[in-house]
């Protein structure tokens, strides 16, 4: 796979691939790999960022069939219940889950095993262990050192443009065509701000760099 491609549909799922899956019953809902992911945004170039947990599923079956997801991990006390369920689908394949769990003030998302439970509204339930491993190097590493250490594990460099309604116009890789927010505006004229996303090679870890202004003359 073309790795702009590559980095593009993992920014979308944002998620890495790992499960196994069983089911006890033919009503229980139909899913394929499992995927999560560290966040790390920023809210500016001299701080250390805010990290959340982001966990999907490819749905084989009728995603909108779920209602609830729970999370645990053994090296923890901690776990979560998701309610509000994101649903996301592209040309070939349909994913819901969550992209916002957060650790208790100054932990850390533990590497391990992760136990998550998909719910359905009519309460049939499929169980997903899925395996988290990843540098936590970022935690302590601000927004002006980001792209070197992400640049270490082989991680791409997205860019994300925004309209004045906060509407994604572009996502894709960062290349040679946009330089500057100049640059950036000279191709989209309805752009009034981006961001730079990184990537890591496995999926494993995002990294948002703060949003930016996009203006003539910048």
């Amino acid at each position: 796979m073309d790795i702009h491609l590559q980095f593009k549909k993992l920014f979308f799922l944002a998620f890495v691939f790992a499960s196994v899956l069983c089911s006890c019953t033919n009503n229980a809902p139909e899913l394929n790999s499992a995927r999560l992911t560290v966040i790390f945004d920023y809210a500016d170039m001299d701080s250390l960022p805010n990290a959340r947990l982001g966990v999907f599923v490819e749905a084989t079956s009728n995603p909108s069939r779920f209602g609830t997801i729970t999370v645990s991990t053994k090296k923890s006390d901690i776990s979560w219940e998701v309610n509000d369920l994101l649903f996301a689908q592209n040309e070939e394949q349909k994913y819901l889950g969550a992209v916002n769990l957060v650790m208790p003030q100054n932990l850390k998302f533990p590497n391990g095993e992760y136990d998550i439970t998909f719910i359905q509204l009519d309460d049939e339930k499929v169980e997903v262990k899925v395996p988290l491993l990843y540098d936590k190097t970022l935690y302590e590493t601000k927004g002006s050192d980001a792209a070197r250490v992400m640049s270490r594990s082989m991680a791409g460099r997205m860019l994300k443009i925004f309209d004045e309604n906060k509407k994604v116009i572009y996502y894709g890789p960062w290349t040679n065509e946009f330089t500057d927010a100049r640059s950036i505006w000279n191709v989209y004229r309805e752009a009034r701000e981006y961001q730079e996303t990184w990537v890591s090679g496995g999926g494993t870890v995002i990294c948002n760099l703060p949003v930016e202004k996009v203006a003539p003359g910048n």
